[in-house]
């Protein structure tokens, strides 16, 4: 495994974890982040098996180390490895893509919804069609279509630090 790649995800949820907590408390909302326990390599497994092809080798590692992180982004969770492959969630992301498809919008029926919010109808997308030459998928922010992109998860779990230090920043500069 590469150690770079794990020190990175480690590194960026450690100040994302506190980042978020100072935004969170800046505006009073109450910082009920959490991190999921390792997923196994059974599950990972089953769910490579169901898209039909590797996952990015960051999120992928991002899920053995941390299988999903709740209120990653306020309302916005990661999912873990189980609600991608079944229950409710499940289904409801499975009906959202189908109405994506519908409407034309094939990003978002063809990617890998890796996040979703339980007050918007913000997603979190992989995009399995933009790869990069290690193996990593365009990570896309959808919202009534694509608002955000990168080039990785792993791109956006660092870039995600800045900015809720930013924006707690902005909320203590204000008070």
């Amino acid at each position: 495994m590469d150690q770079s790649i794990e020190d990175r995800i480690r590194r960026a949820v450690e100040k994302g974890i506190s980042a978020r907590k100072k935004y969170y408390d800046s505006i009073g909302l109450p910082d009920e982040q959490e991190l999921g326990s390792p997923s196994s390599h059974e599950e990972i497994s089953a769910l490579e098996a169901a898209i039909g092809k590797p996952l990015p080798p960051s999120y992928r590692r991002f899920l053995e180390m941390f299988n999903g992180w709740r209120m990653i982004d306020g309302g916005l969770d990661l999912l873990p490895v189980k609600d991608l492959l079944d229950g409710p969630r499940k289904q409801k992301i499975s009906e959202w893509q189908k109405k994506m498809e519908s409407c034309g919008d094939e990003v978002a029926a063809r990617s890998l919804v890796i996040g979703v919010s339980s007050v918007t109808a913000t997603k979190y997308l992989l995009d399995p069609e933009v790869i990069d030459p290690q193996g990593e998928w365009r990570f896309v922010q959808h919202h009534n279509g694509e608002e955000a992109e990168v080039a990785s998860f792993l791109e956006w779990l660092e870039e995600s630090v800045d900015e809720y230090d930013e924006l707690a920043s902005m909320n203590q500069d204000m008070l």
